[in-house]
């Protein structure tokens, strides 16, 4: 009786190793463990395997000239490479929290070239369209130029504040050289509506500049953000360029064909440096 029990136990014991080993945590299209930093405020998530969205009210809508060969070996996974009119546009679900957002934060790998005052034509990475301003829209990044063989990056910032105008951020001289250009950075930005607050995250690091901290406009805290007639999200261009009767010609709208982006996140709320710290250690531990 007693070498029943015993082998019982055994059986019973190996049954549960042979469960507990056949748990797995949660994995993602790109094949990576699932970041759960935030979960519930995460309203746009596209790991860039390929154009399909993992999270988020928005559906395919383009992708101009582009194709599979836009997305190639990246940061983790596969990561999204422009080229000279290709692009990823997406139309907003009509109940989408992109179309009304009253604080953010972004996050992104971002592997740009560098661009100096000879280069003309500047990428945009990503934009909230407001066809209305057919520029700049709702909320946008793009790059500007820095000097010849400053080996680092100026990115730029824009969010709207409904009829009021919009906050611009820019990454210049009081950033010093904390993007580095040619490798693989890791963005966060967000913007504290309660606050009024901005802050920027190199690489896990808050890098914000003590005056660009507050967004005061007319001498008066921003709150809560407005956004106007926001239709798509767009990655990788300037949508204005495709915008009928686009008449601009400006030689300094250019396509994103020397830079790739990934792991692209989108939340309702400013994470805190905390989160945002941890967002990005669980960014690193899913590097290929």
């Amino acid at each position: 009786m007693k070498k029943i029990l015993a082998i019982s136990a055994i059986a019973l014991a190996a049954a549960a190793l042979l469960v507990s080993c056949g748990k797995k945590d949660p994995v993602g299209s790109n094949g990576k463990a699932e970041i759960t930093i935030a979960k519930a405020d995460l309203v746009a998530y596209l790991p860039l395997e390929d154009a399909t969205p993992e999270v988020g009210d928005f559906t395919l809508a383009s992708e101009g000239q582009g194709n599979a060969d836009n997305f190639k070996a990246g940061r983790t996974g596969k990561a999204y490479y422009g080229s000279v009119n290709s692009y990823l546009a997406y139309d907003l679900g009509a109940n989408s929290p992109l179309k009304d957002l009253k604080a953010f934060t972004v996050s992104l790998w971002v592997k740009q070239a560098e661009i100096d005052y000879d280069h003309a034509p500047v990428p945009m990475y990503f934009n909230i369209t407001d066809p209305t301003d057919a520029c700049w829209g709702n909320l946008g990044m793009s790059v500007d130029r820095t000097a010849t063989g400053a080996g680092f990056l100026t990115y730029k910032w824009e969010f709207r504040m409904g009829d009021k105008g919009s906050v611009w951020k820019t990454w210049n001289e009081n950033y010093g050289d904390c993007w580095p250009a040619g490798r693989w950075n890791h963005v966060i930005v967000t913007y504290d509506n309660v606050k009024s607050e901005f802050h920027a995250y190199c690489n896990g690091v808050d890098v914000t500049p003590e005056a660009d901290v507050p967004c005061i406009v007319n001498e008066q805290p921003v709150g809560d953000l407005q956004f106007l007639n926001a239709t798509q999200l767009w990655l990788g261009n300037w949508p204005v360029r495709y915008y009928e009767g686009f008449q601009w010609g400006d030689a300094w709208i250019g396509h994103m064909d020397e830079a790739a982006i990934d792991e692209f996140r989108i939340y309702k709320r400013a994470l805190t440096a905390e989160e945002a710290k941890a967002l990005y250690d669980a960014e690193v531990a899913n590097i290929d």
